[in-house]
């Protein structure tokens, strides 16, 4: 069966972009793109869903409640990735966040291993529970620079949260507030392949290296 073929077979959903502008005045915009599988077996979408407070101003010291998850909105079960990132650099080097799973923050980007993205490549780690990080190894690779759901998500269903706040500390004595977007981008893969292969939890790497193989 040619490659073609086989992309034919495989629906993929992508919910793009939430966006989360923060400075003198904070808003969001969020939207969703449907894709209807072709044969007629089944429809994936998501849709990234937040639980957020727009702060009443800025400070040196913000904290953000911004919950994260991605709802199954279509009639089959899939595995989901997202990709999550700040848009400025330098507040990225500021930002820690938490989840639902532990209260203390992380840093988003360090010098040092205890990091959000870090503890999400543990799979031991309490807050590995139910979202897997993979790093990027670079030029070429597919699967690294996600967060990866380790369960499958039934029709209806959400996800744990991935972040619940975000956290940014500027150093004393600044004179400015840095405005910044954070950007979510999300996949989706059904859990059945063409072969008749019926993916369980516990195959969500497998499933996902499988697809990217293939895909471009």
């Amino acid at each position: 069966m040619s490659q073609k073929k086989k992309i034919i077979y495989i629906s993929i959903a992508i919910s793009v972009i939430m966006l989360l502008t923060v400075g003198v005045t904070l808003a969001y915009l969020g939207a969703n793109q449907k894709a209807v599988n072709t044969i007629k077996i089944g429809n994936d979408t998501a849709e990234i869903s937040e639980i957020f407070e727009e702060p009443s101003k800025q400070t040196i010291q913000n904290i953000t409640p911004k919950e994260v998850t991605v709802e199954n909105t279509g009639n089959v079960p899939y595995f989901v990735r997202v990709y999550m990132e700040f848009s400025d650099s330098k507040v990225a080097e500021l930002a820690s966040v938490n989840n639902a799973n532990n209260q203390v923050y992380y840093p988003w980007i360090s010098d040092n291993t205890d990091t959000f993205k870090s503890l999400l490549e543990q799979e031991s780690n309490t807050v590995a529970q139910d979202w897997q990080f993979i790093a990027n190894k670079g030029a070429g690779d597919k699967i690294g620079g996600y967060f990866y759901y380790k369960k499958i998500v039934a029709p209806q269903e959400k996800t744990a949260s991935l972040i619940k706040n975000v956290k940014v500390v500027y150093p004393e004595g600044i004179d400015y507030i840095q405005d910044y977007e954070m950007v979510i981008y999300t996949e989706t893969i059904q859990t059945v392949e063409i072969d008749g292969t019926h993916y369980t939890d516990d195959d969500w790497r497998t499933a996902w290296e499988r697809f990217l193989k293939v895909r471009n």
